[in-house]
């Protein structure tokens, strides 16, 4: 909620811009499109994020600034290029529901915005309802016509979040909730501060939550991607990181990572980005 009140403390988002429900035309090269079956509104929170969206039947560019929002209706054609460090929320509404976000490509030093660990996502319970379901009508309404006014598209997306937060805020006061969300919010917190620990396995981290492993594996299954693609997705951040840098060995950055050997680092690596690590790292140094 912290980072939801921030956002509207500044006045974010600053910048609102808006995808068209075409296909679009891969380009070697390209990750794989999103066909998103709901509509999504994304904020850009630090640094910079590129996406390639269709814009007035053409395809377009975007880069996302701090403050800036995309709102992607559903089915919108988007790709987004995990490049650049940043930190991002969505806001996903599949069938009247809500579903809150975060994802953190950043590992910077320096003051953060948020604190929290990510990547971690939040469910609600009850569907939103008036007037946040009235709004977002409205908001996908106006990708089906030619471009309007940018400020009422602004001022649509404020209440738009307002009232998510509200409903949020709501969900949240529910004690069947309170406890789940904690526990995976705590959890995360764990793997992001433990990761580099080649041991670190489903029943250490149920241990130090003090809860069953089951239970933590449904938690996790519920929340995001399920226990081991979490811990995968935040070492696999800090690979990237540690890549970009050009100053480590592949056999020190699997290390860090807390993997047992570089073989295995290597097809870990292989297997989510699609490219060998060496190949990664000489592509982000310009070697």
């Amino acid at each position: 909620m912290d980072i939801l009140h921030e956002m509207q403390r500044r006045g974010w988002p600053t910048r609102t811009m808006l995808a068209e429900m075409f296909p679009g035309e891969m380009r070697p090269g390209d990750s794989p499109a999103q066909l998103h079956p709901c509509n999504r509104l994304t904020v850009n929170l630090e640094g910079r994020v590129t996406r390639e969206i269709m814009s007035g039947g053409q395809r377009k560019t975007l880069v996302l600034e701090p403050g800036d929002c995309l709102f992607l209706p559903r089915m919108a054609w988007s790709i987004p290029h995990w490049d650049t460090p940043h930190l991002a929320i969505a806001l996903v509404f599949p069938h009247g529901f809500l579903r809150f976000s975060m994802s953190n490509y950043s590992w910077q030093a320096g003051p953060r915005l948020l604190v929290q660990p990510s990547p971690w996502a939040w469910n609600t319970s009850k569907a939103l309802g008036s007037p946040g379901a009235d709004l977002l009508k409205a908001l996908e309404a106006v990708t089906l016509a030619p471009p309007g006014d940018a400020e009422m598209v602004r001022h649509i997306v404020l209440a738009l979040l307002s009232c998510s937060i509200r409903h949020l805020e709501a969900d949240s006061d529910s004690p069947r909730m309170q406890r789940p969300a904690q526990v995976w919010w705590e959890t995360v917190s764990y793997l992001n501060n433990n990761y580099a620990d080649p041991e670190l396995t489903r029943e250490k981290v149920a241990t130090a939550m003090g809860v069953h492993p089951n239970y933590l594996s449904s938690l996790a299954a519920r929340e995001s991607d399920g226990f081991h693609r979490t811990l995968e997705a935040i070492r696999m951040e800090r690979a990237k990181h540690l890549l970009s840098q050009g100053k480590w060995s592949i056999k020190e950055i699997a290390t860090q990572c807390g993997y047992a050997s570089a073989v295995h680092f290597s097809h870990a690596f292989r297997r989510v980005a699609g490219i060998a690590p060496r190949k990664a790292s000489k592509q982000s140094t310009g070697g």
